[in-house]
């Protein structure tokens, strides 16, 4: 009969290969819905800096010299910040193998693992704050560029709701949020050592170190809405937000440059644009991106949904309920 010792080797060895395989599983770009609206930025210091970030020079007719940019200088600082997850089991449990369920707890907090970062990416979203140009991310106006990505709309239910719609553009070379990823120290325990023993326990953690931090103001929008709306609403709301994205302008590297709309000729579908609502708003805002016909108004009768395939459809309990 295997002694403790053993029982707890065996027990942790399991609870990081049920970890691991969960997480590897989740792990390949693409399988998880925030990669694309998030960029992941390395980052090997407690803070980091983003001096890069104003709109690129643009390509113009040669006139027989060369006029060198350079960028605007952005004191856009990011802190790094420390997170953890800790488990404690009973030395009495492992000993008595009353242990069956751990595994698909360790598989669940891989799953949190790998979707944390998007987690963090929307509250920061939620929470607006100040992005590289010194303006708050959604507002009426910014200090780099110019357009309003900070909407409202009133809808004609007065039933009192309020409701939030996050819209966010995939296509861009940098996505409209960013996770710094500094440290990543796994799955660790303390099987088998003299603190296990004395508190008869064996403890599991995981840290992670990283910060949520906002990308560029024009790849995004925030809708406030007062009042639920009705489908066909919802479409003049996707109307509101395809209006405002177009219209969007960035200032000129140089001077003697074309005008810059970023967004003028996006194709706006799933590959292009995510919407996130709250849970509320969800089948409203899937009826009106995936079915073919809609209701024409009150009069009865259907038309053609031209926003079916507008856009992709996430839902976060952070937008409300």
């Amino acid at each position: 009969m295997a002694n403790i010792n053993d029982k707890v080797t065996i027990f942790t060895a399991a609870m990081r290969t049920d970890f691991m395989t969960a997480y590897d599983q989740l792990r390949p770009v693409g399988m998880t819905p925030w990669t694309s609206f998030v960029t992941q930025v390395p980052s090997t210091a407690r803070i980091e800096q983003y001096p890069w970030m104003s709109p690129p020079p643009r390509l113009k007719q040669w006139k027989g010299k060369r006029n060198y940019t350079e960028p605007d200088y952005s004191k856009y600082k990011v802190e790094n910040l420390e997170y953890d997850a800790a488990e404690s089991v009973k030395l009495r449990d492992i000993e008595d193998d009353q242990t069956g369920g751990f595994g698909a707890r360790m598989k669940t907090m891989a799953a949190d693992v790998i979707n944390f970062p998007g987690r963090e990416c929307i509250k920061l979203a939620v929470n607006n704050g100040m992005c590289f140009d010194g303006s708050n991310f959604f507002a009426d106006s910014h200090t780099v560029g110019t357009g309003d990505n900070n909407l409202t709309f009133d809808a004609a239910s007065n039933d009192g709701a309020t409701h939030k719609v996050l819209s966010f553009i995939k296509t861009g070379a940098i996505k409209p949020l960013l996770w710094q990823q500094r440290k990543d120290k796994g799955l660790r325990d303390n099987g088998n050592t003299p603190q296990s023993e004395e508190e008869k326990r064996v403890k599991f953690w995981y840290d992670y170190e990283g910060a949520p931090a906002f990308g560029f103001w024009w790849d995004a929008i925030y809708t406030a809405i007062t009042d639920t709306p009705t489908v066909n609403e919802v479409e003049t709301i996707l109307k509101n937000i395809e209006v405002a994205f177009r219209g969007f302008k960035l200032d000129q590297a140089d001077p003697i440059e074309d005008a810059w709309w970023p967004h003028e000729q996006l194709v706006f579908d799933t590959t292009s644009i995510v919407h996130i609502v709250n849970p509320t708003l969800e089948n409203l805002f899937r009826t009106v991106l995936t079915v073919e016909n809609l209701q024409a108004g009150t009069a009865g009768g259907t038309k053609t949904n031209i926003y079916r395939g507008h856009g992709d459809l996430l839902v976060s309990g952070f937008l409300g309920s």
